[in-house]
């Protein structure tokens, strides 16, 4: 607009630039908004000391800057694909800028052709050079999405081409709400029903590609070693059309003993061959590490920090999974998030076993999210479970049968078996009812699990009446006993411990101001426990996730704690 009204063009990039700065502060100045905001001012550097900028150099300026400034910011996957997608978006683009001109004869056929068939053909190569820069940026950047996110959306290229044509509309009119939000409402309500529009219209179009079937795919990480050796690969193909560019240019601009220095197209497009096979060939390779199974040389047990919750990962060796609950109070979103950590981290896709203990929400309230981003063979509950008059029993009910998932009752003697080297045996609920029970609680299903040669003990909330009942009736020994009820001393420490009589007590939650006594009474139990450990807890030492390893007659137990994971046992 400041060059149609005959600004000067040094006047119109300082003008720019002050009002990109503006619109980045406005929308909080994320690593990625700022990355583009401090390119824009290297550029503009550039523009008032009359130097051309060449874009990928100015790309690494501002990485300089941004690592000095923020070394963290190199960890952060937002700032790592700005700047990947930006780097490929510039070499390709300085690579196709410099593209030999057309020959006059094309030009002259061109200029003799009809208007619309001249539109037709600036809108197909419009189109083939759009598929071009969509497709490269998708393809340098699916490791990465693959291994942050653990997803492969192979709908992206086309999803690109559409929402590109919407993105100025949609960012031109929320920079008009922002800068006219002091003017009356009768200006600024049209401006309102316009940016609303226009988001809506964006937000439908996403959600309308989302929707197709195989549109995102879950896919396990990638190795390091993979992901390290395909951008080493293509940060040499970027900084090569960069450097073919700049011959280019000097071909054009230079002469060297009175012959124009001539570019040598057969040995570069051997070069792109030769990239083109090696990146395709490595990417058939990571496909291949995808889908071989793997194998383990042990089982594993995870107690994921769910807060007050519950949500216990076990994985054989054979590679099946079993998960007994999955829930926190009150906040289910952030236990998906734990227990969806928990189980990609183990690359575990296929939940075999989806075991919940009782009918309390802070055992169960994940199960909806997992529903959505796990393949879960089978769910197995207590009759008393289903029989609940709870409202989010019925709506998981309901959506259980709304994913075809079959549900299994369980009570006393049934068998679950894990694999060759797990299997775990029911040993609550009674087969025979007590009318005694009252809660939810009391009705959780308590499992004897042989984990290679260890067993441990899941006791879910049992307490009170029904927990004395079944150390009346005898609870076998184990090596690892999961606190019943949190660590809360109406799941009996003392008593407990000195039934079972395990090396390793793991509580589920921060134990409640109880937990000096109930710590103390699981040592008084009995005096072989080696260990009490909890998932939250006041100290940083003393929270965080626990990993069991079991293979060969031996146990290491680990825990997660802020500095990684610690050694316990």
């Amino acid at each position: 607009m400041f060059r149609f009204f005959g600004c000067p063009f040094r006047t119109n990039w300082l003008i720019v630039a002050c009002v990109i700065t503006i619109y980045a502060g406005l929308t909080g100045a994320a690593l990625p908004v700022l990355r583009a905001t401090l390119l824009l001012w290297v550029a503009c550097t550039g523009v008032w000391m009359k130097r051309r900028v060449a874009g990928i150099h100015a790309l690494a300026v501002v990485g300089a800057l941004l690592l000095v400034w923020n070394p963290v910011s190199v960890v952060s996957i937002g700032t790592q694909l700005s700047f990947l997608a930006t780097a490929v978006l510039i070499s390709l683009g300085a690579w196709f800028r410099d593209q030999p001109t057309r020959e006059p004869i094309e030009r002259l056929i061109e200029k003799n052709r009809g208007v619309l068939t001249n539109a037709a053909s600036r809108l197909s190569r419009s189109l083939c050079w759009g598929i071009l820069l969509s497709a490269s940026v998708w393809i340098a950047s699916v490791p990465l999405v693959a291994s942050e996110f653990h997803r492969f959306v192979p709908v992206a290229v086309g999803t690109n081409l559409l929402i590109a044509p919407l993105l100025p509309f949609v960012m031109a009119a929320g920079f008009a709400c922002l800068i006219t939000i002091g003017l009356p409402v009768e200006l600024c309500a049209p401006l309102g029903v316009v940016a609303g529009f226009m988001f809506d219209t964006l937000t439908w179009v996403v959600a309308g590609v989302a929707s197709v079937p195989a549109s995102t795919l879950r896919v396990h990480a990638l190795p390091t070693w993979w992901i390290v050796i395909w951008y080493l690969t293509l940060s040499l193909l970027l900084l090569h059309l960069c450097d073919h560019s700049k011959m280019m240019k000097e071909s054009r601009g230079r002469c060297f003993g009175g012959v124009y220095r001539e570019i040598d197209w057969s040995s570069f497009r051997q070069k792109m061959y030769t990239f083109g096979v090696f990146l395709f060939g490595f990417g058939v390779l990571g496909v291949g590490l995808q889908l071989m199974p793997q194998t383990l040389k042990e089982s594993r047990v995870t107690i994921a920090a769910m807060g007050h919750g519950c949500g216990i990962v076990l994985k054989s060796r054979e590679g099946h999974c079993l998960v007994y609950d999955a829930g926190r109070l009150g906040a289910s979103g952030t236990a998906l998030r734990s227990l969806k950590a928990t189980l990609l981290r183990q690359r575990i896709h296929t939940i075999d076993h989806l075991i919940l203990s009782h009918a309390d929400t802070d055992h169960f309230n994940a199960v909806p999210g997992l529903l959505d981003e796990f393949y879960v063979d089978q769910v197995i509950v207590s009759p008393q479970f289903l029989a609940s008059s709870s409202r989010s029993v019925t709506e998981l009910q309901t959506l259980l049968v709304k994913h075809g998932v079959p549900v299994r009752t369980v009570l006393r003697g049934d068998v679950i078996s894990i694999g060759k080297s797990c299997i775990a045996r029911v040993l609550h609920p009674q087969r025979t009812p007590n009318m005694g029970v009252r809660s939810d609680n009391e009705n959780s299903i308590v499992l004897d699990v042989a984990v290679e040669s260890k067993r441990m003990l899941l006791t879910g909330d049992i307490e009170g009446d029904a927990l004395r009942a079944l150390l009346r009736s005898g609870l076998p020994q184990a090596d690892i006993l999961i606190a019943p009820h949190h660590g809360s001393k109406t799941g009996l420490p003392r008593e407990i411990t000195s039934e079972v009589r395990p090396c390793l007590v793991v509580v589920s939650g921060s134990g409640g101001r109880d937990w000096p006594f109930v710590c103390q009474n699981f040592h008084q139990g009995w005096t072989g426990l080696r260990a009490v450990l909890r998932t939250e807890g006041e100290q940083s030492a003393d929270r965080g996730a626990v990993s069991i390893t079991m293979s060969d007659g031996t146990m290491a137990v680990r825990q997660f704690t802020p500095t990684g994971w610690r050694r316990v046992l």
